[in-house]
């Protein structure tokens, strides 16, 4: 459950550029006008006003979908995914109303500022409006795989990356590349054992051809002799052409 409503909003035409498509800055604006939409709606646009603070913008992070046009009505979403002691990360979804065409997402960080422009801690009013923490933008999913679960963070369509690390990491180490490339469907994995095994982990590097990676990927031998290669285990379900690049270095 979200404190930001759906809001619809009709894009015209000064909003748009010389080839008839909805400005790419021209759609801040409309994220803009759906948030304070959305607390017109519920606590007063005067929310942050009355506690003595304001939001500034500190990140904006926009993926372009499908243009939009003149007189076409968006319905844009409005999540929070993130939220600190001063910030708060808001993600929009952005769809046409007409075809349900995906035209943006967006994911903006704002920092929480007193009169002076200092960071403050968000207010507990503003804290209540925005609800409990989340625990996280993306949930991920959970892949069975020999003798271990996989936790699978999957964003974004196009062609597979997989971010692999090595022990003591797990996927959360990739959190801001996750967040900010595009065009790419990325997977980055943690590969936990159950603990009522008592084999604890000992890392052996592997490497891999012919796909692409950010750093060596890694496989994990337990001390109890058997081997999950976590990076191998997911290639074979996401591109099959790259399992017969892997090998123990």
């Amino acid at each position: 459950m979200t404190p930001f409503g759906t809001v619809e909003l009709t894009v015209y035409p000064y909003e748009c550029d010389a080839f008839g498509h909805l400005n790419q800055a021209a759609l801040l604006t409309l994220l803009e006008r759906a948030r304070w939409d959305a607390l017109a709606r519920g606590p007063g646009m005067d929310l942050f006003e009355r506690n003595g603070v304001w939001p500034a913008v500190r990140k904006a992070t926009i993926e372009y979908r499908a243009p939009a046009f003149a007189r076409d009505v968006l319905r844009i979403e409005t999540t929070v995914v993130g939220r600190g002691t001063t910030s708060m990360t808001l993600r929009h979804v952005v769809r046409r109303i007409s075809d349900d065409a995906a035209i943006a997402e967006a994911e903006m960080v704002f920092v929480c500022i007193d009169r002076l422009g200092r960071a403050t801690p968000i207010p507990d009013e503003i804290a209540r409006f925005l609800g409990p923490r989340p625990s996280g933008g993306h949930q991920p999913i959970q892949v069975p795989a020999g003798d271990v679960e996989l936790a699978v963070d999957l964003r974004g369509e196009g062609v597979p990356v997989l971010f692999v690390h090595g022990f003591p990491f797990d996927r959360t180490v990739w959190r801001h590349q996750l967040a900010t490339l595009s065009r790419a469907r990325r997977i980055a994995s943690t590969c936990a054992a159950s603990a009522a095994r008592g084999c604890p982990p000992v890392p052996t590097a592997i490497r891999c051809r012919g796909m692409r990676t950010t750093s060596w990927p890694c496989s994990t031998r337990w001390a109890c002799g058997r081997q999950c290669c976590a990076a191998s285990r997911w290639v074979a379900t996401s591109s099959s052409s790259c399992c017969a690049g892997i090998r123990s270095a």
